[in-house]
């Protein structure tokens, strides 16, 4: 039955589908329906397919059901193999001679992967070793793979792969006839033929290659603020599928359109890869007429290059520009100013992540038994003092919250000055938030007997701020928390002689006497502490304050500068800038500070890839650039005293390593492998698939480089 594909029902084809992905069988065709194609395959499975899904059907020459071979034969040619009862040469040879020799690259898969099947089956009784015929069925293998592959980057890396198999099965060929063995001489000519093979067929997949770039995230209609001089940037991103061949030298076309014209550099990138969304800028200005009237229509696609050499243009869209002169720009509110600096958020719409932190921590300091310690611990600047303002916030009567820093403390007297502090911030507490003003006529602990008796005295005044409580505020079961901030200055004071071991026995205990809960917050030297004062720490609950989640820094980046309720970044920008942020929440508040300003000072409603490069550019280099000091944090953890070694060292092996993409651990030198490994523990370095040492924070690889001169290449 003869269709109007032209195909003929009881005849086998190889055939080639294109659903989800390309699909390439050898079938017998058992009958055509309405839109529709029944087929079998060699295991006797029927199987029915649109047939709008048909790519190609290419006869072959047997009639019924398909040999089984189990193989998938190439999409380029029918597989002339041989026919019904007739019987195929057995020996490899002779299969080559008989079908694949002399047809130069019109080959198929199927061929290939027959041969290397009768050829692995084979003895090894003709000259050639079991090495030599195994790196003669790889590339026979990696033939046949290049010549099945559709998708341009794997095409490209199953050609790169068959080179290398060919040019090894070569290298074995060389070998076995310079050890006197004489191997087939048919196999020197099959690897000068598959040399051909794939060589052609890359060409030709070049030549065809299918490269399909299109504008990504395209608003029809999109607002613009003119400047003075009547010219406003136009920001649009150009995408490539996954799997299509990558273009060159990609160009903004913009039609003809009244009232606007393009000035300036025209937008270019110079190469697009597939899965890849670069921004095309390009600057128009706009005439009096068309400002006036609010509004101009602009046509726009994209030129590019493709494999083959042709010059191509994408279809064109239309965009809607909606014109407005620059005063009436609404300046951007910036939430991000009060905080870039790093003082601890206290405003709760302004707090991302650490949820099911904080959640832990108030149930288990107002529901657990008394004496509850946490220990948060992690980078500077990493938000361990926000997590205190937040925890205070939601803490209610009967918890009585008691702040103090251990960065005011008189280290002269350090293990009496601690308890008076404790006890000095309890009274303030009392006096200007409750009105006690006459707590000290309560059995007060006067100074005298914190020096003589410093234990008791602590326990006397919070025996005494509970009933004070109890009496005048109706509060029951008290629950005094002490939460205490820059608790590792205590380890610094003690490497460095200003304070006795004496002080933890102290602190000991103070936690024993079980009549409050503390969190303490330190920096990353904080476990290098507890190792060294294991008992007088005891049982504390130890949480790490890291990066936030990709989700949490989307929301700290997006949420507070919301337009009405549409998101301000466009294209690829915002992952650019958690890219670059990697989810720290003090870097991530710095640039999102210079990004709301540099909205308000170009009169941009929107946040392209281009205006996070140019931020960017103002952070690392110029007047404006970040100083060295701001990204401390990233290169000591504390004092030096506690350091493994001093913060010039660390500041050249990081600098190094931003300047060196390449080096892995094992080429870092054996006397900073220490350094290393405090650097991945404190998560300063990661590594990237293929081992590499990288800066975590993007910003600072890039500050590095940018003010390195020269340093650790």
């Amino acid at each position: 039955m003869a269709t109007s594909l032209n195909l003929t029902t009881g005849m086998t084809y190889e055939i080639t589908l294109q659903g989800a992905q390309r699909w390439v069988r050898v079938a017998r065709l058992v009958s055509v329906l309405p839109g529709a194609l029944v087929l079998e395959l060699d295991s006797g499975r029927q199987l029915r397919v649109p047939q709008a899904a048909l790519i190609s059907a290419r006869p072959l020459a047997v009639s019924g059901p398909p040999p089984r071979t189990g193989l998938a034969p190439s999409r380029r040619g029918p597989a002339k193999g041989p026919g019904r009862g007739v019987s195929p040469p057995v020996n490899p040879e002779a299969f080559y001679f008989t079908y694949i020799n002399e047809k130069g690259s019109d080959v198929s898969a199927a061929w290939l992967l027959d041969l290397r099947t009768r050829l692995l089956k084979e003895t090894s009784g003709n000259g050639a070793s079991t090495v030599l015929k195994n790196a003669i069925a790889d590339a026979l293998d990696a033939a046949a793979r290049e010549l099945l592959e559709n998708e341009f980057e794997r095409h490209e890396s199953a050609y790169e792969l068959a080179c290398q198999d060919i040019q090894a099965a070569t290298a074995a060929l060389d070998s076995a006839a310079g050890a006197g063995r004489v191997p087939p001489a048919y196999f020197r000519t099959l690897l000068r033929q598959l040399t051909y093979v794939v060589d052609t067929e890359h060409s030709r997949y070049l030549r065809n290659a299918v490269s399909s770039p299109d504008f990504a995230s395209f608003l029809p209609r999109e607002h613009f603020y003119v400047g003075d001089d009547q010219t406003f940037l136009l920001t649009v991103s150009a995408g490539l599928p996954p799997g299509d061949a990558p273009v060159e030298s990609v160009q903004l076309l913009v039609g003809q359109a009244e009232g606007l014209r393009a000035q300036g550099q025209t937008g270019f990138v110079q190469m697009l890869r597939p899965g890849e969304t670069r921004e095309l800028v390009q600057r128009l200005k706009v005439s009096d007429l068309a400002l006036g009237v609010g509004e101009a229509t602009i046509s726009l696609s994209l030129r590019y290059r493709c494999t083959s050499g042709h010059i191509e243009e994408s279809p064109a869209r239309s965009m809607v520009a909606v014109l407005e002169p620059a005063r009436k720009f609404v300046t951007v509110v910036n939430p991000y100013s009060r905080y870039s600096g790093g003082t601890p958020v206290d405003e709760q719409k302004m707090f991302f992540g650490r949820r099911e932190l904080l959640d832990r921590i108030y149930s288990e300091v107002t529901t657990g038994p008394l004496g509850q310690c946490f220990v948060l611990y992690g980078q500077k600047r990493s938000g361990k003092s926000s997590v205190l303002r937040q925890l205070t916030n939601r803490l209610r009567p009967p918890s009585l919250t008691v702040y103090l820093s251990l960065g005011t403390i008189d280290t002269a007297r350090a293990e009496r000055s601690f308890v008076q502090a404790c006890i000095d911030a309890l009274y303030e507490r009392l006096v200007h938030d409750f009105d006690m003003t006459d707590v000290v006529e309560h059995n007060w602990p006067r100074e005298f007997q914190v020096e003589a008796s410093p234990i008791e005295s602590f326990r006397r005044s919070v025996r005494a701020a509970t009933r004070l409580l109890q009496a005048r505020k109706g509060w029951r079961d008290v629950r005094p928390i002490f939460l205490i901030d820059e608790f590792t200055y205590v380890y610094e004071y003690i490497r460095e002689g200003l304070l006795t071991p004496a002080f933890m026995r102290q602190w000991k205990s103070l936690l024993e006497s079980r009549t409050f809960d503390a969190v303490l917050v330190g920096q990353d030297t904080m476990p290098r502490f507890k190792e060294a004062y294991p008992n007088e720490f005891g049982v504390t609950h130890d949480e790490r304050i890291s990066y936030l989640s990709a989700d949490e820094s989307r929301a700290l980046a997006e949420n507070p500068i919301m337009m009405g309720g549409e998101s301000r970044y466009k294209g690829a920008s915002l992952d650019r800038l958690l890219g670059l942020t990697a989810g720290s929440a003090f870097y991530l508040q710095i640039f999102c500070d210079r990004l709301v300003a540099h909205l308000n000072r170009n009169r941009l409603v929107f946040i392209t890839e281009s205006v996070v490069g140019d931020v960017l550019g103002h952070l690392t280099t110029g007047p404006s650039a970040l100083s060295i000091d701001k990204f401390d944090p990233l290169i000591t953890a504390a004092g030096e005293s506690v350091a493994l070694a001093p913060k010039e060292r660390y500041l050249a092996l990081l600098t190094r390593i931003a300047l060196n993409p390449l080096i892995t651990s094992q080429e870092v030198a054996a006397d900073e492998a220490a350094l290393v490994r405090d650097l991945f523990a404190r998560e300063v370095l990661e590594r990237d698939a293929a081992g590499r040492l990288r800066i975590r924070v993007g910003l600072f690889a890039e500050w590095l480089r940018a003010n390195s001169m020269g340093n650790g290449a």
